[in-house]
C-alpha cells in the first residue's frame, strides 16, 4: 500500500482532530486524538489540487478554503463531502490515540510534549515509510515550538539512517497556514471524519456511514496505545510459577476492569476521581512497566491535571479517600512504601511482598495493644479492654498471643514507629 518504490517523492499534509484537555467530563474535551496525514506522489499533485479546487466549488465551501466547521454536524453533507473526495488520488494514514488510556503525566499536564510526541509518531512513521518525503502541516504554537518540532524530527530521522545504514533519503518539514494548502485543508477534512467515526464523545446518526467512506480510501490505521500489544499474563507461559502468576494477574486485572466498566459512566464527582485512579492503575499494568509502582504523587498529580482545580488533590486524598474505597469494593491494590506506590498484582511475589508489608506494620500495633490489655489488668487486677463485642478481633488475637507469644515477637526490620492507614 505504501508508495516507498524507488525514491519517487511524496508529499505529506498533516492536520488534526482532538484537544490537550483530560476531563472527559467537561463538554467540548474530546476523547480521541487524531493525526491525520493525506500522502500524494508528487506527479499526480496537479490533479490533486484541482479535484480540491472542484470539491471546493459545492454548496457547502461555495469557492472558499475547505474546513471542516463549514459541513458542522450535517451527516449527510459529510457522506457526501468524503464520497467525493476520497476519489481524489491520495493515501491515508492516521494515528488514532485513546486519550483515556494515556498515564504519562508528561502528555497530561504539558500540551506542547502532548503535541510533540503524537504528532511526531505519525510523523516519523511517514519517513521511515517514504524515503522521500516533504511533511506539511498546520501551523501550531509559537515560531519558537515549530523551529524545536522541526529539530525534533530531524534528529528522529537521523536516527533512523543511522539504524538502517541508509544513504539518500530525503525529508523535509514545513508548517503552513491551512488556507493556503489545499493538502492540509483535505487532512483537516478526514481528520474530522476519523473523530466521527472513532471518538465516543462525537457522534452522528451518520457516524457508521462516514466510517464506511473513510475506509472505502484504505487508510493505514495506527493506533495509540496500540489495540494488539497482548496482556502479559495472556503469553504463553512454561512453568508452573509463571503460570500462577498469570493466573494471579489475569484476575486482579479482571476485577478491575470489570469494576471500572461499571461504574465509569457514573458522574457523581468523587467515583470520576476513583475511577481515574483505577484506570491509571490498569493501564500501567498493561502498557507501562508491570513490575513497577505508581508513586502517590503521580495520582495526585493526574486527578489535578485531569480535573483542572482543587488543590486538596494531595497524596492523602489518594491514601485515604481514593484506594481504601476501591478495595473495600473487591479490587486488589497492592502498596509498597519502599517501593514508592501502588500497583495492581502482575505476579504471586506481588502480593507477598504486600503481606509482609502489612504484617510489619500490624504486628506492632497488635503488641502494642496486647501491651494495654496487660498493663491495665495488672493495674486493676480484672478488666480486660478487650472483652467489649467491638474489639473481637484483636482479643482473639490477645488469645493466641497468650498461647504462643513468639508469634508476635517484634522482628528486627520492624519499628515501632507510628503508622497511619496511609502506610498500608
Amino acid at each position: 500500500m505504501l508508495g516507498t518504490k524507488g525514491n519517487r517523492p511524496f508529499l505529506a499534509f498533516v492536520d488534526e482532530y482532538g484537544n490537550h484537555g483530560f476531563d472527559f467530563v467537561k463538554q467540548g474535551v474530546s476523547k480521541r486524538f487524531i493525526v491525520c496525514s493525506v500522502v500524494v506522489a508528487k506527479e499526480d499533485l496537479q490533479e490533486f489540487v484541482d479535484g480540491v479546487s472542484a470539491l471546493a466549488s459545492n454548496r457547502y465551501f461555495q469557492n472558499g478554503p475547505l474546513h471542516n466547521s463549514q459541513l458542522g454536524k450535517r451527516g449527510q453533507a459529510w457522506v457526501e463531502t468524503l464520497s467525493r473526495a476520497v476519489r481524489l488520488p491520495f493515501q491515508l494514514h492516521a494515528l488514532i490515540v485513546d486519550k483515556t488510556l494515556i498515564t504519562s503525566m508528561g502528555l497530561i499536564e504539558s500540551r506542547a510534549s502532548f503535541w510533540k510526541f503524537l504528532h511526531g509518531k505519525l510523523d516519523v512513521f511517514l519517513m521511515d515509510s517514504f524515503r522521500n518525503l516533504s511533511i506539511t502541516s498546520d501551523e501550531h504554537g509559537t515560531d519558537g515550538f515549530m523551529e524545536g518540532f522541526k529539530r525534533y524530527l530531524r534528529a528522529k530521522r537521523e536516527d533512523m539512517e543511522l539504524f538502517r545504514h541508509v544513504d539518500g533519503d530525503f525529508h523535509d518539514f514545513q508548517f503552513v497556514d491551512d488556507q493556503d494548502s489545499p493538502g492540509v485543508q483535505v487532512a483537516d477534512i478526514f481528520a474530522k471524519a476519523l473523530g466521527f467515526s472513532y471518538d465516543p464523545s462525537l457522534k452522528l446518526a451518520e457516524s457508521d456511514q462516514i466510517q464506511a467512506v473513510v475506509l472505502s480510501k484504505k487508510p493505514h490505521l495506527l493506533f495509540y496505545p496500540p489495540h494488539d500489544l497482548p496482556l502479559r499474563f495472556d503469553l504463553p507461559c512454561n512453568s508452573s510459577e509463571r503460570r500462577q502468576d498469570a493466573v494471579v494477574a489475569k484476575y486482579c486485572y479482571e476485577t478491575a476492569r470489570s469494576y471500572h466498566g461499571e461504574h465509569i459512566a457514573d458522574p457523581e464527582e468523587g467515583m470520576q476521581h476513583r475511577m481515574l485512579v483505577l484506570d491509571t492503575l490498569l493501564q500501567h499494568m498493561r502498557y507501562d512497566e508491570a513490575d513497577g509502582y505508581v508513586s502517590t504523587e503521580f495520582l495526585a498529580a493526574a486527578l489535578r491535571a485531569r480535573f483542572e482545580k482543587d488543590p486538596d488533590f494531595d497524596t492523602k486524598y489518594v491514601t485515604r479517600s481514593v484506594i481504601p474505597y476501591l478495595r473495600v469494593r473487591g479490587n486488589l491494590i497492592i502498596a509498597s512504601s519502599t517501593k514508592g506506590g501502588y500497583k495492581i498484582p502482575t505476579k504471586l511475589q506481588d502480593v507477598y511482598d504486600y503481606l509482609n508489608h502489612c504484617n510489619s506494620i500490624l504486628v506492632p500495633m497488635l503488641r502494642k495493644l496486647f501491651l494495654c490489655q496487660d498493663a491495665i489488668r495488672k493495674a486493676t487486677g480484672s478488666v480486660s479492654v478487650l472483652d467489649k463485642p467491638e474489639y473481637l478481633v484483636p482479643r482473639l488475637c490477645y488469645d493466641d498471643y497468650q498461647s504462643n507469644p513468639s508469634h508476635y515477637v517484634k522482628k528486627a526490620h520492624q519499628t515501632e514507629d507510628v503508622v497511619t492507614e496511609d502506610d498500608i
